[in-house]
C-alpha cells in the first residue's frame, strides 16, 4: 500500500511567488535557464543551477546556489508547515490537483512506488551532487495511481477552502496551494492505504539521486491516473560519420512528410533531416513494443550507433509540449536530426512498470509540470 507522509515544508509567500516560481525546469534549454537567472535574483532557477548548464565549477556553482536558497528562504518564503497539501496546476489545455507529501524512499526498493524509464548516469550523478550539497527538495516527484472515491471526495471538498497560495507564473499555469488541517490529513493517508501501487511519471532522476545521497523520503504530487495528460518526448541526435542524413532517411525509409503533422497514431515517427520533414513507419508489433522502445532498438542503437543512451552525449530530449516549428530550428540549428514520436497511454506505462521493464530514458512528459520553488523541504 502507498504510505504518505505530512511533509514538513516552506511555501513561497505569495507576493513573491509569481518571481520566485517560473517555467518547468525541463521545458527550457540551458541558455533560457541561465538567462532567466541573471535576469531576476529572485528566480528560483538560481537554486537548481546545474553546473553541467553553467559549463563551469561545479563546487563553485553548487556554493551559489545554496547561497541563493538562504537568501530566498530568508526573503521570499514562510515558516515551515507540516501538513499534507494540495497542489493544483491549471493551464489553458488542462487541469491537475495533486496529493503532496512525502513518500518514503523504501517505497521504491519495495516495488510499491515503480519506476518505468532508466535514467541518465549524467544527470543522475548531478542531482544527486545538488542534494547532499543543499540538503533539500523543491521540485516534488510526480507519481499517478489509480482513482479512488474516497481521495477524491475528499480532494474535491478541501479545494473549496480558502487556499494559502494563489497565482499564476510566467508562462500563463495557474497554481493554487492548501495546506490541510489534521481532519483531512488522517482521512487521506487513510485513503492511501486502499492504493497498492503508485507509478514514477516524472523525477525517475529524482528518485534515483535520493536514494545514492541516502535521504529517507522523497517530496512527491500524487495525481490520479484519470487527471493525468501525457505527451513524447522528441529525440534530437547529432550524426557521426559515416552515418548521413541521406543514409539515415534510406535505412529507415522515410518518405517526404507534407503537410508535417505530430504522429497521430503509435509507429509513425516524423523525422527532420537535412532542414525537411520526413515521415516512416516502426515496427511496434500491435503495441508489444512502445515507440519510444522501438525507435531506440531499431533506430537509435540499430542504424546511428548509439549503443547507450543513458550515456552517449550525442543524444538529447526536447518536450512533446514545443511545437514542430520548434523542434525543426534546434534539429537545423545543431545539423543533426530530430525524431517527433507519439506518446504512450498511462496504461502502457503501468504495464511496462508491473512487468518490471523501463522504457528509455526521458520517455514522457506530462502537463501541466509540476514546477520547481513552490515548496522547499529540508533534508
Amino acid at each position: 500500500m502507498v504510505v504518505l507522509r505530512p511533509t514538513t515544508a516552506q511555501v513561497v509567500r505569495p507576493e513573491w511567488a509569481a518571481s520566485v516560481v517560473g517555467p518547468a525546469y525541463d521545458s527550457l534549454r540551458p541558455a533560457e535557464r541561465r538567462q532567466l537567472a541573471a535576469a531576476n535574483p529572485t528566480s528560483f532557477f538560481n537554486v537548481v543551477r546545474s553546473p553541467a548548464d553553467e559549463d563551469a565549477d561545479g563546487g563553485g556553482v553548487l556554493d551559489a546556489a545554496a547561497d541563493a536558497l538562504e537568501g530566498l528562504l530568508a526573503s521570499c518564503y514562510g515558516d515551515p508547515t507540516e501538513a499534507l497539501f494540495l497542489y493544483r496546476l491549471r493551464s489553458a489545455h488542462h487541469e491537475q490537483a495533486t496529493v503532496t507529501a512525502d513518500v518514503p524512499t523504501a517505497a521504491v526498493l519495495e516495488g510499491v512506488v515503480r519506476p518505468h524509464e532508466r535514467t541518465r548516469t549524467a544527470k543522475e550523478d548531478e542531482l544527486t551532487r545538488h542534494l547532499r550539497r543543499l540538503r533539500m527538495n523543491s521540485s516534488p516527484v510526480g507519481l499517478t495511481y489509480r482513482p479512488s472515491a474516497r481521495i477524491d471526495a475528499v480532494v474535491a471538498r478541501e479545494l473549496r477552502r480558502p487556499p494559502m497560495l494563489d497565482f499564476s507564473s510566467i508562462d500563463g499555469v495557474h497554481q493554487t496551494v492548501w495546506a490541510l488541517g489534521d481532519g483531512p490529513t488522517g482521512e487521506l493517508l487513510d485513503a492511501f492505504t486502499e492504493v497498492s501501487t503508485a507509478y514514477i511519471v516524472d523525477g525517475h532522476h529524482r528518485v534515483a539521486a535520493t536514494r545514492r545521497a541516502g535521504a529517507p523520503a522523497f517530496l512527491a504530487s500524487l495525481i490520479p491516473t484519470d487527471q493525468l495528460h501525457l505527451l513524447p518526448y522528441h529525440r534530437l541526435v547529432g550524426l557521426v560519420p559515416p552515418v548521413t542524413r541521406d543514409r539515415l532517411v534510406e535505412a529507415v525509409g522515410a518518405v517526404r512528410a507534407s503537410p508535417a503533422e505530430a504522429p497521430g497514431r503509435p509507429g509513425t515517427v516524423l523525422l527532420r533531416a537535412d532542414q525537411r520533414w520526413w515521415h516512416f513507419e516502426l515496427s511496434v508489433e500491435e503495441g508489444r513494443r512502445l515507440d519510444v522502445a522501438a525507435l531506440e532498438e531499431d533506430v537509435l542503437v540499430g542504424v546511428l550507433g548509439i549503443l547507450d543512451p543513458r550515456t552517449d552525449p550525442r543524444l538529447d530530449v526536447v518536450p512533446g509540449h514545443l511545437d514542430l516549428a520548434r523542434l525543426a530550428q534546434l534539429a537545423d540549428e545543431g545539423e543533426g536530426v530530430a525524431f517527433a514520436l507519439h506518446p504512450p497511454t498511462v496504461a502502457q506505462l503501468m504495464v511496462e512498470a508491473d512487468a518490471g521493464r523501463t522504457l528509455p530514458p526521458k520517455s514522457t512528459w506530462f502537463e501541466p509540470k509540476l514546477r520547481s520553488g513552490v515548496f522547499v523541504v529540508r533534508r
